[in-house]
């Protein structure tokens, strides 16, 4: 919410698929201002990738290396461990 204007977001998964690596995710944007309202729908694929993937994913890219890891905050200063229960990170890569 900022002055007039409110924005009420909402994403579920639609559809797992471990097999081929690949989520969809659906989202909807309900906007609210003065004079309007309206939904803006959309969906999204990501491609999806275990602990163990990723690991032999940027092994095979040795030019490469994980420089930090953090979650969809973005805050820099707490980053994320992965672990056996962690989920959506975003990887900061460096070449070496």
């Amino acid at each position: 919410r900022r002055g007039h204007l409110q924005v009420n977001s909402y994403m579920w998964s639609k559809e797992l698929d471990l097999k081929n690596r690949r989520e969809a995710l659906g989202m909807t944007f309900d906007v609210y201002t003065p004079t309007q309202q309206f939904r803006i729908e959309d969906e999204m694929i990501y491609r999806t990738y275990t602990a163990a993937q990723m690991e032999k994913l940027l092994a095979a890219v040795p030019a490469w290396e994980v420089a930090a890891v953090h979650d969809f905050h973005y805050r820099i200063s707490i980053p994320v461990e992965i672990g056996p229960r962690t989920e959506d990170v975003v990887l900061v890569l460096r070449r070496r």
